[in-house]
Order: structure tokens, then sequence, then C-alpha cells
């Protein structure tokens, strides 16, 4: 498993980086050498994002060796990506057991970087969602682990506040673990819910401390926080009721099978799914208490992917965490529903789940390994490195702010 999601996540860079258009990955890397310059401005600044990306990744371009450019950045981005792998690994293990959490990580890498690939509407490297799933994963981990409370609190607190320094779009996150806290107040699991959301509140605070105290330091947090929610506004809605393109469907069908197979073989629903492993902890509780987190967390990232303007298919890798964890519930519940079946009758359904689930696991990645084998021979180095000095000579990432303070959309998406 962990060769399969290496292949996968060395795939998908080789497709995101050889994109032909250059567009977000370049402002965003424009805007992370900015932010580490000692006369950078409010200017340089993406005005739609926080400006934690730039905190997070643009000290590469101080320590690096050789030339700046888009590619100075890859190591950096590869860490985030490849430690989110590892975080999904370990919340899918606690709650799943370790082979289900496997096949969970290659679907989570599959459906990541399938969607920065397929994007048509920029190109999928350095973008902020590939930096988020990691501080919201590690929430989520928190959130779910067996620690005490006050503790649990702050750790997934500093998570989110992480998450909201890189993209304001983890608040949806944020008001999903809130409503968990309440559903499992409410059924006895959680008794010092104050407690819980005041160390959380703690952390929120401390992970929002970095970005705060720099922008405060330099006089931009005013004007810049301005900018972020003027700006914030127009990005939403105006795209009606439509349905998505079946390229942006085809990814989530591989979990979407082992939901559907697990509601067709126990459509009595008599009795509880046992997808996660039993635990003590007031936290994890049951299946029933993991299947909402992961059904609400789906619902609202469907709900924030659908009011975006844009219809840009790297908006769809934040449903990828929370899609996969129901499908980690599903796959629960069909192994208990198979394993009522007579021998003859347990082999034929196994052999025909897991079967299907391969070939649609195979066909979902057919896109991400079609792009890289035809982009990957369309990484230069040396071009690379003359598309960043032009772009610095003729003030690129002015042009681009102005553009996005102006309504357009040539970046920041």
């Amino acid at each position: 498993m962990l060769a399969v999601v290496l292949v996968v996540h060395v795939a998908g860079r080789l497709a995101t980086v050889g994109a032909g258009d250059k567009v977000d990955s370049l402002t965003y890397s424009l805007a992370a050498h900015r932010f580490w310059q000692p006369d950078a401005t409010i200017d340089d600044l993406v005005p739609d994002k926080p400006p934690g990306q730039a905190l997070l990744t643009g000290w590469c371009f101080r320590v690096m060796p050789g030339p700046a450019s888009r590619l100075t950045v890859v190591p950096i981005e590869s860490t985030f990506l490849l430690a989110a792998y590892a975080v999904f690994y370990l919340l899918g293990r606690r709650l799943f057991g370790p082979r289900q959490a496997g096949m969970l990580t290659v679907l989570f890498a599959l459906m990541q970087n399938t969607y920065a690939a397929i994007d048509y509407t920029t190109d999928g490297f350095n973008l902020n969602e590939n930096y988020l799933a990691l501080p919201m994963l590690l929430a989520v981990l928190a959130h779910t682990s067996d620690v005490e409370p006050l503790r649990r609190g702050i750790l997934r607190g500093l998570g989110l506040g992480v998450a909201l320094s890189i993209k304001q779009t983890a608040v949806g996150l944020l008001a999903v673990l809130i409503a968990h806290d309440v559903y499992r107040w409410w059924t006895g699991c959680e008794r010092r819910l104050p407690q819980v959301w005041a160390a959380t509140a703690v952390g929120l605070i401390g992970g929002l401390a970095p970005v705060l105290i720099v922008l405060a330091w330099r006089g931009w947090l005013a004007a810049h926080a301005a900018d972020v929610v003027h700006l914030s506004a127009p990005r939403i809605g105006g795209r009606g009721m439509g349905l998505p393109e079946l390229a942006k469907i085809w990814p989530l069908v591989p979990a979407a099978w082992w939901i559907a197979v697990a509601l067709l073989l126990r459509s009595d629903g008599s009795r509880r799914a046992p997808g996660p492993r039993e635990s003590h902890s007031s936290a994890t509780g049951d299946a029933t208490s993991v299947g909402m987190l992961a059904g609400m967390w789906l619902v609202a990232e469907t709900v924030i992917v659908w009011s975006m303007k844009i219809p840009a298919a790297h908006y769809y890798q934040q449903l990828a965490a929370p899609a996969c964890l129901l499908a980690g519930v599903g796959v629960g519940a069909t192994i208990e529903a198979i394993r009522g079946l007579g021998p003859k009758a347990r082999w034929a359904a196994w052999r025909w789940v897991a079967a299907t689930a391969a070939v649609l696991t195979f066909a979902a990645a057919l896109p991400l390994a079609s792009l890289a084998s035809v982009r990957g021979r369309r990484i230069e180095p040396a071009l690379e490195v003359r598309l960043f000095e032009e772009a610095l000579r003729t003030n690129l990432l002015g042009e681009v702010c102005q553009q996005i303070r102006g309504g357009g959309n040539a970046a920041g998406r």
C-alpha cells in the first residue's frame, strides 16, 4: 500500500507541475517568495486568501540552493502531502484497523492527486488544498483521539487554526466538529463540552498566532483582513443547481462503491454496522458516530464546492478525506453483512465486491496516469527559472492581485 501511495503521489506531482497553464502555482510561489523578503509590501499578499501558505513555504526560497522558481517549493509541498497521507492512515487505523486503513489511504491519495491534475481552470500544483489537508486531518485525528478532553481540544484547535491561516473554507470543518461535539454531548458520550470548546479556542488562537503576529508586526493585519472578508463573498454563488461534469464525479466512484454495497447488503438497517473498532473513547464512539462525522463533513465540503462560482476541480480535493472515511464505514458494514452468509455465498460475494472495487479503482486512476505520462516530459527546470525571473521583473504578482481586487479570475482561486 505504501508503494502504491508513493507511485500515486509521484504521478500527481508530475501531472500538476507539468500542466500547461502555470497560473495559481506561479501566483502562490511569487507570493511566498515576496512574503519573506525585507522589502515586501501588503501588495505582495494574495488579497483574497490568508497568508499562511506563504508563511509556511516562503522560507524555502531563502535556504534552497540554486535560482528560485516554482520548483523550489516541490519538496515542501510533497512533505505536506506525504504527511497528510500518513495522518489519514493513522486516523483510518484507529477507526477501522490497519488493513482497511491502507486501502482507504490509497483511495485518499488517488482522489487528492486526481482532482489536482484534472483541473482545467488552473494548474493543480502548489494549491491551498495541497497544504490544507494535513492540518485539517490533524484536527480530525485529535477530535477522535483517546486523550483527555482539554488536550484533545487544544490539538484540534491548533490544526484548525493552521488550516484557517491557509484558506478560510476550513471554517466548514470547524462547524462540523462543533456539531459533532453537540451530538456526542446529547448522546452522553461527551460530558465536558465547555472545557473542550475552551481548549479548542485556545488552540485555534495558537494556530493562527504566527500569521497574525507577522501581519501585525508589518502593519498589514487590518487591511488584509478587510481584503479577505471583502473579496471572499464575490467567490460564492451564481452557478445554479447544475450537476458537475462526469470527470469531477469519477474519482469519487471507488469510495461511493463501498458505501453503496453496504447500503445494499444492509438495507434492512436492523443491526449496527461495526465499521470502526470498538473503543471506550468518548471521542471515537461507534460506527454511527463516525459515520455521522464523516457524513456531516462530506455534506459541508460539498456545499462549499457547490457554492463556488468558479467550477474548479481542485476544490473537490476537500471531499476526499470525508468520502474515504465514509467508505471505511461502508467497508465495515459490508464485512459484517457478508460474514452472515454461507461459505459458498460468502466467497462469491467477496469475489464480486472486491473485483468490482479493484476495477473501479483502476479505472479512476487512468486519468492521473495518462496526464502524468504526458505532462512529466514537459517539466524544464531552466525554463522554470526564466519564467520566475521574468515574473519578478515585470511584477506579475502585483498585476494578478489587482485583477483579483477588480473581480478578475486570473488567480487566487
